[in-house]
């Protein structure tokens, strides 16, 4: 595949839990990526190198208004004072909460709040408890059960949070890396049951709240452990996901540590996705799971690997029957389509080169540690990316399914930034041309992109770097000014999370500045147009003002608004903008643009 040539030493260049970039190993990494730090010497370009091989990204012409909603109290006194990660709403329809990786949860009573409320301190309930150094460890992510406002349900008070604790004095943990067992943290998955599902804050004396430990998963490295933890919202009683926890697991940094075999294989839970269900619900027969090993959940019958014979027998690691997809190298964030499709979408951080979108189906394996995007990847050369090879090669050790990998969705790499964060499809009200467009960014830039949602689907590719999905930049404004998210926050890096609440409105949230933002429609002028449609075009007729500029939107449904691209400066006289073809355009508006105020 290519040849061998002499190199010294990389340093070590450690993503942490955010995508972020480490200038010093974590403790704990063996053999030579966690030597002094070297620089990188070849003899000449290995053949099919790439290095950031994807264009830039072309701009979508859509931008949105941020303003400031909520701080967090501050968990530090350094200049990252909450580290916030994830804001979700409350099944009971009106509370939000917020997670601090340090260890804080926080409630907050509903969007016309100011402040939040504490919850719980994990460190409070956990003595084994690590948030420090930063990268992997600390309060990672939570989820609620459905039924959790639901009074009598089996559900009722459910919710479940995941932490990182100190192996020193924990029991052996349920999976660990089957080629390095030895474990630097522990990622928990916790249970918790409320007597009063209203309550705004867990009490010791009364306890209003029970807890169970349902897993935990041993880590070689403290980066890439656990990630996000959802539910379904979109699954209803009967689907398959109903009542399900889908637990994003990192591959415990598996080039990092030099061990990339311990991910992309059915015996090993690093780098999957897992699917479990915790407490049966009416009308979910026993029958349909399996128990299991520790006893504290279901396994649903319907996982694609229950089945699936143990690809390297003998070894000591037996098949996970929990994995629902598997191949990632840092699962960060989950999310599905409320509407539409209701397709699973996953932002999986990438190495050095590619960040990537997924489209997640059962029993997909999605490439690493073979393939990053798009492109062959080698754990030995990790700083570049090479061609697919022709023809293209199922993954090793198949279980007998897939017979092929599974592609990104959507791809970009590090012109546009250094670590992907994963959001929403907008399925909102207040801004109809986000409307069915799936939104991300970068973690650490703050960049902000959109697709459409429909383009997210799984396929081959034609060749290498090919997605069928193309990400496009979005515009930002706060305070009515165009701008970036760097520049609101006034740091060298972003931290960016996206949050949502019950109308499918987004947030931003930074764990640089602890502050949450509320996502907004940018205010714009329309003005009166006649419409002249032929058989295939259309002429938009308007009046104009000296020194604006006009441009026009369509849609097919008055909900998913476009901008077609074309503009006509105002000269006081009408104008007019042709927009052709007309097929599948049924309605047209033409917005005027006015230049930015030069102050009084």
């Amino acid at each position: 595949m290519r040849t061998e040539t002499q190199r010294t030493v990389v340093p070590w260049r450690g993503v942490d839990a955010t995508g972020g970039h480490s200038a010093s190993p974590p403790h704990g990494l063996r053999g030579p990526l966690a030597a002094a730090a070297l620089t990188l010497v070849l003899t000449g370009p290995l053949p099919g190198q790439l290095a950031n091989p994807l264009p830039p990204m072309d701009d979508s012409g859509l931008e949105i208004e941020i303003e400031e909603w909520i701080t967090i109290p501050a968990s530090s006194t350094s200049s990252m004072q909450a580290r916030i990660s994830h804001l979700k709403p409350c099944p009971d329809g009106s509370r939000l909460f917020c997670n601090d990786l340090r260890g804080k949860f926080w409630v907050i009573a509903d969007t016309d709040a100011t402040a939040p409320a504490e919850f719980l301190d994990m460190a409070g309930h956990f003595p084994d408890f690590i948030s420090s150094p930063g990268l992997g460890t600390g309060f990672a992510s939570f989820a609620f059960h459905p039924e959790f406002a639901a009074s009598g349900a089996p559900g009722y008070g459910k919710f479940f949070t995941t932490h990182v604790e100190d192996p020193s004095n924990a029991p052996g943990p349920d999976f660990a890396g089957p080629l390095n067992p030895s474990t630097r943290q522990h990622g928990v998955v916790t249970e918790w049951t409320m007597t009063n599902h209203a309550d705004n804050a867990l009490t010791d004396g009364p306890a209003n709240f029970t807890r169970r430990e349902l897993l935990r998963i041993g880590f070689p490295s403290q980066v890439h452990g656990l990630q996000e933890i959802a539910v379904d919202p979109t699954a209803v009683p009967g689907d398959p996901n109903y009542g399900c926890l889908f637990i994003c697991v990192g591959d415990g940094g598996a080039v990092y540590v030099e061990v990339p075999g311990n991910t992309g294989r059915v015996d090993s839970a690093l780098g999957t996705i897992l699917r479990i269900l915790p407490v049966l619900s009416p009308g979910q027969s026993a029958t349909a799971y399996t128990t299991s090993a520790n006893g504290a959940y279901f396994i649903p019958n319907t996982n694609p690997f229950l089945a699936a014979t143990d690809p390297t027998p003998g070894d000591g690691a037996g098949v996970v029957r929990e994995i629902y997809a598997y191949g990632f190298r840092n699962p960060h964030r989950v999310s599905w389509d409320a509407e539409g499709s209701h397709k699973m979408i996953c932002g999986v951080i990438g190495e050095d080169n590619i960040e990537e979108i997924e489209v997640v189906e059962p029993g997909g394996h999605y490439g690493w540690p073979s393939r990053a995007g798009s492109y062959l990847f080698d754990p030995g050369d990790p700083d570049f990316v090479f061609p697919l090879p022709a023809p293209d090669t199922a993954p090793p050790s198949s279980p007998p399914a897939p017979a092929a990998y599974s592609y990104p969705a959507a791809q970009y790499d590090h012109d546009e930034g250094l670590a992907v964060v994963g959001g929403f499809v907008y399925r909102g009200s207040s801004i109809p041309e986000l409307y069915g467009r799936y939104l991300c960014g970068d973690i650490a830039k703050g960049g902000l992109f959109v697709t459409p949602e429909d383009d997210l689907r799984l396929e081959p590719p034609a060749a290498s770097g090919d997605a069928p999905a193309t990400l496009r930049t979005l515009g930002l404004r706060f305070a009515g000014s165009a701008t970036d998210l760097l520049t609101v926050l006034d740091r060298s890096r972003a931290d960016l999370r996206f949050g949502i609440d019950h109308e499918g409105e987004l947030y931003l949230l930074s764990k640089q500045s602890a502050k949450i933002y509320r996502v907004l429609p940018v205010p714009r002028t329309f003005v009166d147009a006649t419409i002249e449609a032929e058989a295939n075009s259309a002429s938009l007729h308007f009046p104009t003002r000296v020194g604006a500029t006009y441009r026009s939107w369509f849609s097919p449904d008055l909900r998913f608004w476009a901008i077609s691209g074309d503009t006509t400066p105002g000269d006081g006289n009408p104008g007019v903008l042709d927009d052709a073809p007309l097929t599948g355009r049924r309605f047209f508006r033409v917005e005027e643009l006015l230049p930015p105020s030069s102050g009084p």
